[in-house]
C-alpha cells in the first residue's frame, strides 16, 4: 500500500513539473541566404539553462514558467547577438540571425569547446584564407579548382588531361603542400595533386595558408598548404543533384548523411563525364573524353556526453581517366586515403591529436613522342602518422610533434625514345621523419585598444632516407635539415573595429621527389651520375587585417582590408623545362632565384550583408621565368556576392597577365615561350526554396562570359564560353 501511495506521489510530481515549464522548438537561419545555422547557443538570460543548435539549426528550450518573461539570448561567433523574449518565441517557428562584420571573441559552442576551434591556429601567425562550404555549395562549380580560382593569389592551370594543378603566390604547384582533414595526399612521385579529383558536395570548407613559414605540415609548402575538411555532420538526410552543360558535360551525385547523438556519418558518390572534339581535324575519332567517378564515407564518434574527445574516420577514392582517341593517349588514375583520429580535449588526452593513414596511388598512362609509343605505371603506397600534443600554461603555449611518414613507389617507364637512357622498374623507398616545436607567448599590451601580442617560435627538424633504383643506377641519399621561424602578432579590438598586424620570418627546405631526381637531364644524356640537391628558400611576411563595422550608415554596413608583402629567396632552386611536343618534364638546379611580391583585398558589406563586394590584387615580382615558368605577375579579380530570401547570385571578373616560360628545342637549347593576358566573367546563378520538409534548388553557371577570341591549345579550344545548369534536392 505504502509502495502505490508513492507511486502516486511521484507521478504527481513529474506531472506538476511538467506543467510548470513550456518548451520551445524552432529553427535558427542566416536572415540573407537562409540556411540553417548550427552551434548557436541558445540559453535563457540571467539563467544556467541553455542548449545549442544541431548542424540542421534546429534547438527545443524548456522553459520554466517562472521564467517566460525573461529573454532567450541567441549567440554565435560570426552573426548579431539576438534577444526574443520566451513568449513571443513560443509562436516562432524560425529565428533570423544577421551576419556580423567583426567576429565575436571568446566565444565558445556549449558542449563543444575547443573541438571545433582550427587546427591550423596551432601554427606561427599566417595569412589564412577560409573558403567556407556557403561559397560553393550548390553552386555549379565543376570542381575545387574552379572554386579556389576566385582567391587573387591562386592560379589554376588545366591541362589537356582535364588535371587541374594549383599555385600559390606565384609557386610552382608542387610548392603546395595538400592535405585532408590534416592528412597529406600530394602524389609522392612528383608532389603534385589533381584538384579536378575532389568532390565538392560533402565539403565543409577549404582552409589556404599562403607563405613558406608554416612548421606544422612538413617542409616542402614553399607556397602554401590547403587542407580541405570534409563534413562531417548535415542538416538533412539525403542529397542529390544532377549537371549538365557544354561538351556533354553530365554530373550525377547521391550524398547520405546520418546525425545521431554521440555519431555522425556521410557518404557520397559521384560520377562524371565530359566529350570534346579537337578543332580542324580530319579524323574520325577526334575526341577526347574524361570521366571521374569520386566515393567518399566520414565517420565522426563523440566519446562522453559533452563531446569534447572524438574519434573520426575517412575513406576517399577517387578514379580519373582520360582517352584521346586522336594522338592515341589515354591516363587513367586511382587515389584511394583511408585515415583514422582521435582528439582529446579532457583528461590526459587533453590537446592531444593522434593521426594514422595509408594513401594508395595507381596511376597508368599511354602516350605518344616522337612516332613512338611510350607507357608508364605507376603504384605507391604511403603510410603516415601524425602525434601532436599541446601544453598551455596561463599565458605559455607549448606543441610538440613527431610525423613519419614511409612511402614505398615502383615506377615501370620505358623510354625506348632515348637512345642512351632507357628507365624501367624504377622503385623508392622513401622514410620521412619530422619532430617540430611551438612555442607561442601571449601577453597583453595595457592599452585600451591594442590589447593583445603574440610571440611565436618554432623548429622543425626532417630527416629523409631514399633507398632508389633506377635503371641500371641506384639511387641511394640521405638528407637531414633543421629550419626555424619567428613571428609576432598583435591584435586590437572594439564594438566596431578589429585590427590585426603580423610580421613572420623563417627558412624552409624542399627535397626532390623521384621525379626529379630520375629526370634529371644528365641522366637523360649520359650515363653521368649528378643528383639533384636539397632546395632553400629564406622568406619575409608582413601584413594586417583591418575590419569596420557601421551601424548609423545607410544601406553600407562595413568594410574590410586585408595586405601582406612578401619576399622569398632561393638557393639550388629546382628548375622544370620541356621538349616540343613532350610530356616528359625535366630538372635541374640553379644557384640563386627570387620571388617576392604584394597582395591586397578590400571588401565593402551591403544591406546587413546582403550583398559583398570585394576587390582582389596580387602583383609579384619574378625576375628568373626559368624557375617559375608560366605564372602571371599581376592577377585582379572583382566577386560581387548578392543573398535574398533562398536566392544567390555570384559574379567573378578575373583578370591575369602574360605568363612566360621555357621549353628547351629539338637543338638543346631553352626557347621563351610567352601565353597572352587573359580577362572574362563568371556568373552564378542558385536559386533554393523549401517544399514540405524537403529543399529544393537549381544553379545556373556561365563560365568566361565575355566573347574574346578562342585560344587553341593542341587542337582544343580553352578559355571559351561554357554553361551548366544543375537541379538538386535534400531531404
Amino acid at each position: 500500500m505504502n509502495k502505490s501511495i508513492l507511486c502516486y506521489i511521484w507521478i504527481l510530481v513529474l506531472t506538476i513539473a511538467c506543467l510548470s515549464q513550456t518548451e520551445i522548438k524552432a529553427v535558427v537561419k542566416d536572415a540573407n541566404s537562409y540556411r540553417e545555422l548550427g552551434d548557436v547557443n541558445v540559453y535563457i538570460e540571467g539563467g544556467k539553462i541553455g542548449t545549442v543548435t544541431d548542424a540542421g539549426g534546429t534547438f527545443s528550450l524548456k522553459i520554466p514558467l517562472d521564467l517566460t518573461e525573461n529573454k532567450v539570448v541567441f549567440r554565435h561567433i560570426s552573426y548579431k547577438t539576438l534577444e526574443v523574449s520566451a513568449d513571443s518565441l513560443k509562436s516562432l517557428k524560425e529565428v533570423f540571425l544577421e551576419p556580423r562584420i567583426i567576429q565575436l571573441p571568446g566565444l565558445e559552442v556549449v558542449g563543444k569547446g575547443e573541438t571545433y576551434k582550427l587546427r591550423i591556429k596551432q601554427d606561427i601567425p599566417l595569412n589564412v584564407a577560409l573558403v567556407e562550404a556557403k561559397a560553393f555549395d550548390i553552386r555549379g562549380y565543376i570542381d575545387a579548382g574552379d572554386v579556389l580560382k576566385t582567391e587573387q593569389s591562386i592560379q589554376v592551370d588545366e591541362d589537356l588531361s582535364g588535371k587541374k594543378t594549383i599555385s600559390l603566390r606565384g609557386g610552382n604547384p608542387d610548392d603546395v603542400t595538400v592535405l585532408y582533414n590534416g592528412i597529406r595526399i600530394n602524389n609522392p612521385y612528383d608532389n603534385i595533386f589533381d584538384f579536378s579529383a575532389i568532390d565538392l558536395e560533402n565539403l565543409e570548407r577549404f582552409e589556404i595558408i599562403k607563405g613558406s613559414n608554416t612548421a606544422l605540415y612538413g617542409p616542402d609548402a614553399f607556397s602554401g598548404v590547403i587542407n580541405i575538411v570534409p563534413q562531417f555532420e548535415s542538416n538533412h538526410f539525403l542529397r542529390a543533384q544532377y549537371r549538365i552543360g557544354t561538351y556533354d558535360a553530365n554530373n550525377i551525385g547521391i550524398h547520405l548523411y546520418q546525425n545521431l547523438k554521440t555519431l555522425s556519418a556521410t557518404f557520397s558518390y559521384k560520377k562524371s563525364r565530359s566529350e570534346r572534339f579537337f578543332e580542324e581535324s580530319l579524323e574520325t575519332d577526334n575526341n577526347l573524353i574524361n570521366e571521374g567517378e569520386h566515393l567518399s564515407a566520414n565517420l565522426m564518434w563523440y566519446l562522453g556526453a559533452e563531446k569534447q574527445n572524438r574519434i573520426s574516420m575517412m575513406f576517399i577514392q577517387s578514379d580519373q581517366r582520360y582517352d584521346n582517341y586522336r594522338d592515341d593517349e589515354n591516363l587513367a588514375d586511382k587515389n584511394t586515403v583511408a585515415a583514422i583520429s582521435y582528439h582529446g580535449q579532457k583528461g590526459w588526452s587533453k590537446n592531444l591529436d593522434l593521426d594514422y593513414s595509408i594513401h594508395n596511388l595507381d596511376e597508368s598512362q599511354q602516350f605518344t613522342f616522337m612516332q613512338n609509343q611510350l607507357d608508364r605505371e605507376l603504384k605507391n603506397t604511403s603510410h603516415q602518422l601524425h602525434l601532436n600534443k599541446r601544453i598551455d600554461i596561463k599565458a605559455f603555449h607549448l606543441l610538440a610533434g613527431y610525423h613519419f611518414e614511409a612511402s614505398d613507389l615502383t615506377l615501370n617507364d620505358d623510354r625506348d625514345v632515348f637512345s642512351s637512357v632507357v628507365l624501367q622498374d624504377i622503385g623508392l623507398k622513401r622514410k620521412h621523419q619530422g619532430a617540430v616545436a611551438i612555442a607561442k607567448l601571449d601577453g597583453n599590451t595595457g592599452s585600451d585598444f591594442i590589447q593583445n601580442f603574440h610571440i611565436d617560435f618554432s623548429t622543425r627538424y626532417d630527416r629523409i632516407h631514399d633507398n632508389a633504383k633506377a635503371g641500371t643506377s641506384d639511387l641511394q641519399n640521405e638528407w637531414e635539415s633543421t629550419v626555424t621561424k619567428f613571428a609576432v602578432e598583435v591584435e586590437g579590438l572594439r564594438p566596431d573595429l578589429a585590427m590585426r598586424f603580423f610580421l613572420n620570418s623563417g627558412s624552409n627546405i624542399k627535397f626532390p621527389t623521384l621525379s626529379q631526381q630520375i629526370s634529371n637531364p644528365f641522366r637523360v644524356t649520359s650515363q653521368e651520375q649528378q643528383g639533384l640537391e636539397p632546395e632553400k628558400v629564406s622568406s619575409f611576411e608582413l601584413g594586417f587585417d583591418i575590419s569596420r563595422e557601421l551601424y548609423n550608415v545607410e544601406h553600407i554596413s562595413g568594410w574590410a582590408i586585408t595586405a601582406t608583402y612578401f619576399k622569398n629567396y632561393y638557393n639550388d632552386k629546382f628548375r622544370s623545362y620541356t621538349s616540343p611536343g613532350s610530356p616528359l618534364v625535366f630538372y635541374d638546379n640553379i644557384e640563386t632565384a627570387e620571388l617576392g611580391g604584394i597582395e591586397g583585398k578590400v571588401r565593402a558589406f551591403f544591406f546587413r550583408k546582403k550583398a559583398i563586394a570585394e576587390l582582389g590584387v596580387s602583383k609579384y615580382s619574378i625576375p628568373e621565368k626559368g624557375a617559375f615558368p608560366f605564372k602571371s605577375e599581376l592577377k585582379r579579380i572583382m566577386n560581387l556576392t548578392i543573398e535574398h530570401a533562398g536566392y544567390s547570385l555570384l559574379v567573378h571578373h578575373f583578370y591575369e597577365s602574360e605568363q612566360t616560360g621555357w621549353i628547351r628545342n629539338y637543338s638543346g637549347r631553352l626557347t621563351t615561350v610567352t601565353l597572352e593576358p587573359y580577362s572574362n566573367l563568371d556568373i552564378h546563378l542558385t536559386k533554393a526554396f523549401n517544399l514540405w520538409k524537403s529543399k529544393l534548388y537549381v544553379n545556373f553557371s556561365a563560365r568566361n562570359v565575355i566573347k574574346s577570341k578562342d585560344t587553341i591549345l593542341e587542337g582544343l579550344a580553352i578559355r571559351d564560353r561554357r554553361f551548366y545548369i544543375t537541379l538538386g534536392g535534400e531531404i
